[in-house]
């Protein structure tokens, strides 16, 4: 049964429910494989500090491709976030309300 300020048919709904969902779950899992590789990478760098002649060295190399490789993660996921809740707004912005930018005119 919809609601009076919902004029959206249930079959809609739920299909907007079911995509919301599985794109979350999309992301969550890219989120994750990209932490996974992250932690993989992290590790075989940590070892090869511990096994270096030159460990302080080994370590400047590890910090420059663990803070990109983190950066990159996060943005990946934030970006594959951000392009799912512009694919799933389906209303458009009636009032200042609705951008959040009330305060702020």
């Amino acid at each position: 049964m919809a609601t009076l300020g919902d004029p959206t048919p249930p079959r809609q709904r739920r299909s907007l429910f079911l995509r919301t969902g599985l794109r979350a779950l999309v992301t969550a899992t890219l989120l994750v494989l990209c932490l996974a590789v992250f932690v993989a990478v992290l590790a075989w760098r940590i070892r090869g500090i511990t096994r270096s002649h030159y460990p302080g060295l080994r370590a400047i190399e590890t910090l420059a491709v663990a803070v990109p490789l983190y950066i990159l993660a996060f943005a990946t996921t934030y970006l594959s976030e951000d392009s799912d809740v512009h694919r799933t707004r389906q209303t458009t912005l009636r009032t200042p309300d609705d951008r959040g930018t009330a305060a702020f005119p």
